[in-house]
């Protein structure tokens, strides 16, 4: 039976489930949608993440894991998840990891990541995550390369 051929009294037909439109292709032919956005900022700990990486423009991840005041395992998941959303991207510097918006990101998906970063500026943990990074050195600090 297909899903258009359901019979009987009062039957709809059903239709297929339609996909997410891709709103911006990232390396290897993958997909940002508003799913991918949202599902990646429904965690409290990468929305601080996020609004970190997106004050500071970029950030290594010892510096993160200082200012969260988390476990290093716990960020590195967080931000692998982003990454492989592409909602960041990352660069080795020596011995570290810095990590930054990509700047693929749809404009529109940075305005919410902004209205983020604006709307915590009165929360009592978001003022403890600034006040510990401002007390943790600056790592790495090459540019990333544009692109």
């Amino acid at each position: 039976m297909t899903p258009t051929s359901i019979s009987g009294a009062g039957a709809r037909a059903r239709r297929p489930a339609k996909a997410a439109a891709p709103l911006h292709s990232g390396p290897g032919g993958s997909a940002m949608s508003t799913d991918t956005v949202f599902e990646r900022l429904g965690d409290g700990t990468r929305r601080r993440l996020l609004k970190l990486i997106y004050d500071h423009h970029e950030v290594c991840v010892c510096r993160l894991v200082g200012g969260l005041a988390e476990p290093q395992p716990k960020i590195s998941r967080h931000l692998a998840l982003m990454r492989r959303a592409h909602l960041l991207r990352s660069r080795r510097d020596r011995t570290w990891v810095i990590y930054a918006l990509d700047p693929q990101v749809p404009a529109w998906a940075v305005r919410v990541i902004q209205q983020l970063a604006e709307g915590s500026e009165a929360d009592p943990v978001s003022a403890a995550d600034r006040a510990r990074m401002g007390t943790i050195k600056v790592c790495g600090t090459q540019p990333l390369p544009a692109g």
